[in-house]
């Protein structure tokens, strides 16, 4: 990788295939220049014979060095091949270099990614087979007992109880499975490409803040919206709205009753900045990269024991992501409220 990472600084070289001409170009040319000028100089000190074997010597040397060269550059290829294999064979996840912009490089982005998804779509997959092998199938046993219980109630009063209890149970069922589909959902949409248009994410935020305004009520939270600009950019109205759902949602929920969120939204020539502040409960500064995986360990209750699947980072994280943007997330630590910060680039 060293002599493909070299070549790589040079301007002349930035596609993988002149990095490729180029060593072969010299490693044909050089030896015969050489030649060339010994001969300009000593004319007539060689014979035709020895001017021969020296020119064969030169030109196999020539290739063998040639050769050696371009298998070096093949290199990245070669990490490439082992690394999906590592992965098919034990599950390993890599870390590729993508910092190169050449036809390899872009090569080795879309592996990393590529990887990447495959992996998250599997982790997935057995924690919702987790989910619904736990979750649901609790309320389903409550529900059974509860009925046989109501089989054996005479009394009309404790009927009535039972009866808003099985009730209690089966809403609360069907609102972990409408949760955990569109969830679900929402992950497929991230995989594929999304169709892109003019938008103001500033009126998107402004209606989805009108939106919250039963759930802020609830819990007497104060939300500042400060966006001085129209935030125009090019993406996709459907994930944008998602994102903003999914971190105010957060905001709300693990914000205190009477506590204050603050969303300051900016626009530079090339780029648009969107900061979304909470005074709630925060996170150790080890924790906020585990808060976007799917169905975290780190997902956890709201301040009035508002539920959580684990999945809205990580889906907004994806969705910023491809916007060719950042979602970071920042806390001064537990009970020192968070900030969400999105940077989208103006491309």
């Amino acid at each position: 990788m060293k002599l493909y990472s070299n070549l790589s600084k040079i301007k002349l070289l930035k596609k993988y295939s002149t990095k490729f001409l180029a060593i072969a170009f010299l490693g044909i040319h050089i030896p015969l220049i050489g030649l060339i000028i010994f001969l300009t100089f000593n004319e007539g000190v060689l014979s035709p014979t020895l001017i021969l074997i020296f020119t064969l010597i030169f030109t196999l040397g020539a290739t063998a060095i040639t050769l050696f060269i371009l298998n070096k550059l093949l290199e990245p290829i070669k990490l490439a091949r082992n690394t999906l294999k590592a992965y098919l064979e034990s599950q390993e996840l890599p870390t590729l270099p993508i910092n190169f912009t050449d036809e390899i490089g872009e090569l080795l982005k879309d592996l990393q990614f590529s990887i990447e998804v495959f992996d998250n779509l599997i982790d997935s997959k057995q924690q919702t087979i987790a989910i619904l092998s736990h979750d649901l199938r609790n309320p389903c046993s409550g529900i059974i007992m509860l009925i046989d219980l109501l089989k054996q109630e005479e009394i009309a009063s404790e009927r009535e109880i039972l009866m808003a209890n099985i009730k209690s149970l089966a809403e609360q069922q069907l609102a972990l499975m409408e949760s955990t589909l569109s969830n679900l959902r929402n992950e497929s949409k991230t995989q594929g490409k999304l169709e892109k248009v003019d938008l103001n994410l500033k009126k998107i935020i402004i209606d989805i803040i009108a939106n919250q305004k039963v759930v802020l009520d609830n819990k007497n939270i104060d939300l500042f919206f400060d966006c001085s600009t129209d935030l125009v950019i090019r993406g996709n109205e459907t994930a944008f709205r998602q994102i903003f759902i999914n971190l105010i949602n957060n905001a709300i929920k693990f914000s205190e009753t009477n506590g204050k969120i603050w969303i300051n939204a900016t626009k530079s020539k090339t780029e648009i900045n969107i900061d979304i502040i909470d005074e709630g409960l925060g996170f150790k500064e080890e924790e906020k990269e585990a808060l976007f995986k799917p169905f975290t360990e780190y997902s956890r209750l709201g301040t009035k024991g508002e539920s959580s699947q684990g999945m809205g980072l990580f889906i907004s994280r994806r969705f910023v992501n491809k916007h060719s943007g950042r979602l970071i997330a920042k806390s001064g630590g537990l009970n020192k409220g968070a900030t969400f910060s999105i940077q989208l680039p103006l491309i």
